[in-house]
C-alpha cells in the first residue's frame, strides 16, 4: 500500500467571462455546426463571433426592416440552423413581424459563409398574435431532425382566452414539423395528433404558458422546457427522449402545481407537472431556461441542467439524485444582467445573453487547486484482490472509468484507472487519471535440491509454509527446509513475506537409490497459465503416453483422464481457482499448479 498525498477542495465560484459587447438587446445565441457563435438581436440582426473570438463588423443576416420589437416581448426571438446546414445552407428565425404577427421563415445563406441572404426568405408560419406579450421564440431541431417551435399562449395575463388548452389552436403549445417533408413544410406521420379532425396536426404538446427557452440534451434527447409562469411559480418540464408526444403541461388550469383556472379543466391525471418549480421570493420573476451541460471543461457540472432567473441574476443547477428524485441547488447570485437567453456552442460550453448590457458572457466555474489522497493495495499475481481508497469525508459524488460510483473500489485487477470527484456543495470536480494498480511480482518459486534436503529458494522469505508429497500434505512439514524420504513428487505452498500473498512452488521429482538422490524435471511448464478451457502440457521429452490427475490444493482429487496426442487437457468443467496437476508417465511423475480463470 502507499499514499499519494495532495491539497484538498476549497471554495468554488461561478463566473462570467465577457466574451463580446455592443450588442442592441441580444436574446439568443446558437451554434452552426462549427466554431462561429451567431448572436440573435431582438431588432432583427444576426451577428457573428467567428472561431477566434473576433466580433465580425457585418451582419449575418439584417431584418430590422420587416420586424417589429417594441412591447418588451416582441422582435427577432429564435434562430435555427438545418442539421444540414453546412450542405444545405437552410436556417430558420422566429420573429414578430410588422403587424405584429409571429412568423416562421427559413433563409439561405449566400456564397460568403459569414453572410446570409435576406431576399432568400421563405414565410412557412403565420400565427396571429392577440397581444404584444407571451410570443415564446424558441426553436430547436431535436435528435429526430424534427423542428420543434415554442409558442407562447398569446398574452395578457392568465390566458384570457384560453389558447394553450385549445386544440384548434397553435397558441400555448410546442409544434414538430418536417422542414424537408414540403413546401413551406410537413406533417411528421407520427406526430400525437396526425389525421385528427379535433387537434391541429402540427401540435406536439400543449399547456404552455410562454416556453421562452428549451433545450435538447445533446447526449440522451430529452427535452428541458423553461416555461415562464403568471405570477407565482416558474417551472421546469422534462420530455424524456423516446415520448410519443401529446402531453400536456397543464396551463391554465395549473400553474406549477398549483391549481390556477380549473374552467373547462380535465381531471388532474390529465396533466404533466412540472420537475421543479420556484417562487418569486429573492428577487426572482421569471425563468431563463437553460441546457443541460455536456461539455468538458467543468465534469463536475456534466449531465446536470443549468438555469437562471432573469432578475435577480440567480443561476441554479437541477439534477436527478440517486433517489430518483430532482434536487436545486442555488450556485451563484451574478447579478441583474437580465439574462435572456443561454447558448451552447459546439463543444458544449455553456454562455449567457445579457439583454440590457449588450454583452454575451460564458459560464465558467471558478475552482481552487484540488487533490486528493488515495492508497492503493497492490493485488497478488493472478488474482482480482486488488483495491483503491480515497480519502474522503461525505459530501461528494465518484465516477469511475469502471462505471462504479462508489467512493472506494476492490476486487481490482492489475491495470489503470481514473475517477472523477464531484464536490456536491459546489460542482468542483477534480480528476485523477492513471491510477496504476500493479499486481505483486511472484517470488522465485524454484526449489533448491542439494542431495538430501529440499529448500524453498533462498531469497524468497517465506511464512505459512506447507511442503507435500505426491499431491497430499506433509504433516509438520512446514519450514523452509525438508529432508524427503520417499521418492515421488515434491513443492511447497507458502506466503511470501514481502506482499502476503499465496504462492505454490515449482515441482521437483525427487529418486531416493543407494548411491545418489535425483532430482528431475520433465515437464517445462503448462499454459496458457492461468487458462480458461484448455490447458496445454509442454514437456521437456514429450512421451508416448501420459495420465494426468487434477486436485484442489487441499489434495482432493477431481478430474482425471489420458493426455492426448497434442497433450491438450480439456478443463472447462473447472471453477476459477487455484489446482494441482500431476503428470505421470509411468516412469516420471511431475506436479505442478495452474489457474483456472
Amino acid at each position: 500500500m502507499f499514499i499519494v498525498s495532495s491539497s484538498v477542495f476549497g471554495q468554488s465560484s461561478f463566473k462570467l467571462i465577457t466574451v463580446a459587447t455592443g450588442y442592441t438587446r441580444p436574446l439568443d445565441l446558437t451554434h452552426a455546426g462549427d466554431d462561429r457563435l451567431f448572436i440573435v438581436s431582438q431588432a432583427g440582426l444576426i451577428n457573428i463571433i467567428d472561431a477566434a473570438g473576433n466580433q465580425l463588423p457585418i451582419p449575418f443576416l439584417d431584418i430590422k426592416d420587416r420586424v417589429v420589437d417594441t412591447g418588451n416581448e416582441r422582435g427577432l426571438l429564435g434562430l435555427a440552423f438545418h442539421p444540414d446546414y453546412k450542405n444545405n445552407g437552410y436556417f430558420y428565425v422566429n420573429y414578430v413581424g410588422n403587424d405584429g404577427n409571429t412568423r416562421i421563415a427559413r433563409y439561405t445563406v449566400t456564397t460568403d459563409p459569414n453572410i446570409a441572404d435576406p431576399n432568400s426568405e421563405m414565410i412557412m408560419m403565420n400565427v396571429t398574435q392577440p397581444y404584444q406579450n407571451h410570443n415564446g421564440g424558441c426553436m430547436k431541431f431535436g435528435p429526430d431532425g424534427y423542428l420543434y417551435i415554442g409558442l407562447g399562449d398569446g398574452g395578457s395575463g392568465g390566458d384570457p382566452k384560453a389558447n394553450a388548452q385549445n386544440t384548434l389552436q397553435l397558441l400555448g403549445k410546442m409544434l414538430r414539423i418536417d422542414v424537408d417533408g414540403g413546401i413551406p413544410y410537413g406533417i411528421p406521420a407520427d406526430n400525437p395528433f396526425f389525421g385528427k379532425t379535433d387537434t391541429l396536426p402540427e401540435i406536439w404538446a400543449l399547456g404552455l404558458r410562454n416556453p421562452w427557452r428549451y433545450s435538447f440534451d445533446k447526449l440522451t434527447g430529452d427535452l428541458w422546457i423553461g416555461d415562464v409562469g403568471q405570477g407565482d411559480l416558474e417551472e421546469i418540464d422534462v420530455e424524456p427522449a423516446g415520448t410519443k408526444g401529446g402531453l400536456n403541461y397543464g396551463w391554465r388550469c395549473y400553474e406549477g402545481n398549483n391549481e390556477f383556472n380549473l374552467k373547462d379543466c380535465g381531471p388532474k391525471s390529465s396533466y404533466v407537472f412540472p420537475v421543479h418549480e420556484y417562487d418569486h421570493s429573492a428577487g426572482n420573476c421569471s425563468l431563463t431556461g437553460g441546457f443541460v451541460y455536456r461539455g468538458s471543461e467543468f465534469p463536475g457540472l456534466y449531465g446536470k441542467y443549468i438555469y437562471a432567473d432573469y432578475c435577480s441574476g440567480n443561476v441554479y443547477v437541477l439534477y436527478k439524485n440517486n433517489q430518483g428524485t430532482y434536487t436545486n441547488v442555488l450556485v451563484a447570485g451574478l447579478g441583474n444582467y437580465d439574462f435572456s437567453s443561454f447558448g451552447e456552442d459546439i463543444h458544449g460550453e455553456l454562455y449567457i445573453t445579457g439583454l440590457s448590457s449588450g454583452k454575451i458572457f460564458k459560464l465558467t466555474l471558478d475552482c481552487p487547486v484540488a487533490g486528493t489522497e488515495y492508497s492503493i493495495v497492490r493485488p497478488c499475481p493472478n488474482t482480482a484482490e486488488g483495491g483503491i481508497k480515497l480519502d474522503l469525508n461525505g459530501g461528494y459524488s465518484f465516477n469511475w472509468n469502471t462505471g462504479d460510483t462508489t467512493q472506494n473500489l476492490q476486487n481490482l485487477s492489475p491495470g489503470i484507472y481514473s475517477v472523477t470527484i464531484i464536490d456536491n456543495s459546489n460542482f468542483c470536480a477534480e480528476v485523477i487519471d492513471s491510477i496504476l494498480v500493479e499486481e505483486w511480482l511472484t517470488p522465485n518459486l524454484g526449489l533448491v535440491w542439494n542431495d538430501t534436503l529440499l529448500t524453498i529458494n533462498a531469497g524468497t522469505e517465506a511464512e505459512n509454509i506447507q511442503w507435500f508429497f505426491n499431491g497430499a500434505p506433509i504433516p509438520g512439514a512446514n519450514d523452509v527446509s525438508y529432508t524427503p524420504a520417499k521418492s515421488g513428487t515434491y513443492f511447497a505452498s507458502f506466503n511470501w513475506v514481502e506482499s502476503s500473498c499465496a504462492h505454490v512452488s515449482d515441482s521437483l521429482q525427487i529418486i531416493i537409490t543407494s548411491n545418489k538422490n535425483i532430482s528431475s524435471q520433465m515437464v517445462n511448464f503448462v499454459w496458457p497459465n492461468p487458462a480458461k478451457d484448455m490447458l496445454n502440457i509442454h514437456f521437456n521429452h514429450k512421451p508416448d503416453l501420459f495420465h494426468y490427475t487434477i486436485f484442489t490444493t487441499t489434495g482432493i482429487r477431481i478430474q482425471t483422464g489420458n493426455g492426448n496426442e497434442n497433450n491438450m487437457i480439456d478443463i472447462g468443467s473447472l471453477i476459477s481457482g487455484l489446482y494441482f496437476i500431476e503428470i505421470n508417465t509411468g516412469q516420471e511423475r511431475q506436479i505442478l499448479n495452474f489457474v483456472r480463470k
